[in-house]
């Protein structure tokens, strides 16, 4: 039997209830019989006095002993007299056993011819063993009565009960706990209940029954899109060209994709459990890319730039890519950053390409004045000493009128070659202009600056064939030469100065003197 069972527990209270009360109920039963009865009792012994009043005044007004007797026999062959006595001034007459108690009961007597005349007292003492023994049996009738009633409330409740609430009760959790969720099975409701509140609360569990049924069906149909967007995702995220990565904030991959895997193969790579936060180990410029992010999630944006990856071998084109990183939160505040790379290694090549043509004199393919100028900002930018030599050949001006500008263009090819041979890796050749260029010494001082120009000279004043005319001719050269920072420090100011020094020299039209420092023709024209 299941001890939790609602009928069980309704008829463990019922009994328990019904025996407490009965107890409590005898008990005070008992107790108004007994006051009841000892009530009775001395109105009974006061009933009995006025019955023999008569005859004991006389009795006692006469002192006839035998008549007292026969009075005090009277009255104690009643039951709830247990003593009697009678006293006069001169004759003290009880019956056996007489004792008096608290109980116990006197009234005077007075003579039957003067009734303001004492002529003594009778004196009764009630039975009271027989008072309570009369109490105990009539409450003991009591009990009985009220056992037998309470016995038959108790199971007329239980019953009722039973019938009424627990059975119904019982029938609607048990086939509440057949239905089974998501499907059309409701609970019916219980007979004589249709306006109950058993009734309603059928109706309202049906009511719950359909939301829930409705519910799980949305549930469901949405799991099955969730699914459906799971495979979709999943099948995009695996097959999206980009390579996407997510990581922690402390740089360990948690989900990557294949195109990922096709970046670290292409860069020479492993596979790794981090490069470190935001994949910063296979960017080259790592400090950029880390200000870049902190910057943007300081500001709540996403960050994006176009950074270049390192590889483990210099062989192979560059790998340039546009890094998005956003930051995202998940509902219980972990946060994650999701890397995507987008490949942009084609169109930056194109645009380097652009930059190249665009910077570079297409007949010499050394830098043009816009390129050169560029990298002399540059220069000037990271404070790098260098000596900026400006350089105008002599004779250009015959051979291009003579010989035409073919062969002009070719002099002009011939002096670019020269002047690379003549240079280092990190010097800078510039076309200038028409048969002008500038040559940028990096990290020299005027001596070395000296001899790397007279090597230029030596180079250039060769004689360079022309087939189409066959004949040699040969150039020279004017160089004025300015240094960086000594001289000046913006770009005008030091092609000014070059060019200063250089028309001293065209001016002076001495042959053993084609190089002039600023600084010499400086310090000439403030002694002049």
């Amino acid at each position: 039997m299941n001890k939790s069972a609602l009928t069980l527990r309704l008829a463990i209270v019922v009994i328990f209830t019904a025996f407490a009360v009965g107890i409590i109920v005898s008990q005070l039963f008992f107790r108004i019989t007994y006051v009841d009865e000892f009530e009775s009792s001395r109105k009974n012994v006061s009933q009995l006095y006025k019955t023999v009043s008569s005859t004991v005044s006389i009795a006692t007004y006469l002192n006839d002993q035998e008549l007292i007797k026969e009075v005090i026999a009277g009255l104690i062959s009643n039951d709830v007299i247990q003593g009697v006595a009678i006293s006069t001034e001169s004759i003290y007459e009880s019956s056996e056993d007489f004792y008096q108690t608290k109980d116990s009961q006197a009234f005077k007597l007075y003579s039957p011819f003067e009734n303001s005349r004492e002529v003594g007292v009778l004196t009764i003492t009630p039975n009271l063993e027989y008072i309570e023994q009369r109490a105990l049996e009539i409450s003991k009738d009591n009990q009985l009565s009220i056992i037998i009633q309470a016995a038959i409330i108790t199971i007329t409740v239980i019953m009722v009960s039973f019938v009424i609430v627990a059975k119904p009760i019982t029938t609607v959790a048990r086939i509440l706990h057949s239905v089974k969720p998501g499907t059309e099975a409701r609970v019916p409701i219980p007979t004589y209940h249709q306006r109950s509140e058993i009734g309603l609360l059928v109706r309202d569990i049906n009511k719950l029954l359909d939301r829930s049924s409705k519910q799980i069906v949305e549930e469901r149909n949405l799991r099955q899109q969730v699914e459906q967007l799971s495979r979709h995702f999943k099948l995009l995220f695996e097959n999206a060209s980009s390579p996407i990565v997510l990581t922690e904030p402390n740089g360990n991959i948690v989900l990557y994709n294949k195109a990922f895997i096709g970046l670290l193969e292409r860069l020479g790579l492993n596979l790794q459990q981090s490069f470190g936060p935001f994949l910063k180990n296979i960017f080259e410029d790592q400090q950029r890319l880390i200000t870049l992010v902190e910057e943007a999630f300081g500001n709540d944006e996403m960050a994006s730039g176009e950074f270049k990856l390192n590889r483990s071998s210099t062989t192979g084109a560059a790998v340039w890519v546009q890094a998005i990183v956003n930051l995202a939160i998940t509902e219980d505040f972990h946060e994650f950053h999701q890397i995507t790379l987008h490949d942009i290694s084609q169109r930056r090549q194109q645009v380097e390409q652009l930059n190249i043509k665009a910077n570079t004199d297409a007949l010499t393919m050394l830098f043009n004045r816009r390129g050169g100028e560029a990298q002399i900002e540059k220069l000037i930018y990271e404070n790098i000493p260098f000596a900026m030599l400006l350089l105008d050949l002599n004779k250009f001006k015959q051979i291009n009128d003579v010989y035409g500008h073919d062969a002009g263009d070719k002099v002009l090819v011939y002096v670019a070659m020269q002047l690379k041979k003549s240079v280092r890796k990190n010097d800078v050749l510039i076309r200038w202009g028409g048969d002008e260029f500038v040559v940028i010494l990096t990290k020299v001082n005027a001596r070395q600056a000296s001899d790397i120009t007279n090597k230029i000279i030596s180079k250039i004043e060769k004689p360079y064939f022309l087939s189409n005319e066959n004949i040699d001719v040969n150039v020279g050269a004017s160089i004025g030469i300015s240094l960086f920072p000594d001289d000046e420090k913006h770009l005008s100011s030091l092609v000014q100065a070059a060019d200063k020094a250089m028309y001293a020299i065209k001016e002076k039209r001495d042959p053993a003197q084609s190089v002039a420092f600023y600084k010499d023709y400086n310090e000439q024209t403030n002694d002049n």
